[in-house]
């Protein structure tokens, strides 16, 4: 069987965007850095969206460390609700802002949802519950919010990774039996580890008193924060790769790019959390981990937006040439 060569995003698409008319040329064919690079000068913001967010976020900055102070000498689980609802907000505002498959409605029930959801808790089992839940339900709005992120720069231009994929050629239908037997074998791999550390993330959601030993002041609200975080960031990073290198062939992210991050923010985020500790107290301690955990599943959340972009330039590819469809296509 011949092989086929893969149609360029170009073709596939049939949008219009500032790299369309490239993707045949030599910037088409550069990294991914350069070509990031090259179309931020370009057009960074086309339709201004970028700096309405930016604002946001400047607002964002300057009221969160006062409402913070609000909350400074009241109870962990005053101090955990407050750090949700303003994560919450800003990730709602950005998702309807920046997303293009999500209107208001679809964006409001999701996280209302989820703040039900901890309100529940906190009402039905006790108030670390719904504060470990709304602590969850912060990365939940981190990985809607990188998805919209994607979605955006894929609309105007300055995201091309999704048509720079360049699935590895298939010699016969038991080369490419092999290939998508290897991904469910990795899949499966990843769902066992991740079924045992989600049913941790359970147990001690509904038993928090499991994690106060690790504490020696004995504040279960806040261990139990730091421990979801510290997991859900092990986690958002063990599917990074899975989708980034495997499913992605590492056009968004190389291998050696995805481990030494995975790796360094792990660390990390326990010498730089242990340090911040001593320096400015144990709720600082919780915002640093809080905050490298909603930024890796915000990056994994953009790491499916531009796999689901990739699948539909695969799916117009298939039906615009059948001959060779087979062959690029990857499960």
């Amino acid at each position: 069987m011949g092989e086929a060569t893969p149609p360029t995003e170009k073709k596939l698409s049939g949008e219009t965007s500032p790299c369309a008319d490239l993707s045949g040329s030599g910037i088409g064919r550069l990294s991914y850095r350069k070509r990031l690079i090259f179309y931020t000068l370009r057009d960074p913001d086309p339709d201004g969206t970028v700096f309405k967010m930016l604002l946001v976020s400047v607002l964002y900055a300057l009221l969160t460390p006062w409402l913070l102070s609000l909350v400074a000498d009241q109870p962990t689980t005053s101090f955990v609700w407050t750090t949700s609802l303003l994560a919450g907000s800003y990730f709602f505002v950005g998702t309807v802002s920046l997303s293009q498959t999500m209107r208001l409605p679809a964006v409001f029930f999701r996280f209302s949802y989820a703040a039900m959801l901890a309100v529940a808790g906190a009402h039905f089992v006790g108030p670390v519950t719904g504060a470990a839940v709304a602590c969850l339900s912060t990365f939940y709005a981190a990985g809607t919010f990188g998805h919209a992120v994607a979605e955006h720069r894929q609309r105007v231009g300055t995201e091309t990774s999704a048509g720079a994929v360049v699935p590895p050629p298939f010699r016969n239908e038991e080369h490419r039996e092999r290939r998508e037997a290897f991904l469910c074998y990795a899949f499966v791999q990843f769902a066992a580890v991740s079924f045992f550390v989600l049913a941790r993330m359970v147990w001690v959601v509904f038993f928090p008193a499991c994690v106060s030993y690790l504490s020696d002041h004995g504040d279960e609200a806040l261990a139990v924060a730091v421990e979801l975080s510290f997991e859900t960031l092990g986690l958002a990073w063990l599917w990074i790769f899975f989708v980034a290198v495997m499913l992605l062939e590492q056009a968004l992210a190389s291998f050696k790019t995805v481990a030494c991050l995975g790796i360094a923010s792990l660390i990390g985020s326990l010498v730089l959390s242990c340090v911040v500790s001593i320096v400015l107290g144990d709720r600082a301690r919780l915002l640093v981990m809080w905050l490298l955990s909603m930024a890796a599943v915000g990056f994994f959340g953009y790491c499916l937006a531009v796999h689901a972009r990739y699948k539909q330039i695969q799916q117009r590819g298939a039906q615009l040439y059948p001959q060779g469809g087979d062959s690029i296509t990857i499960q």
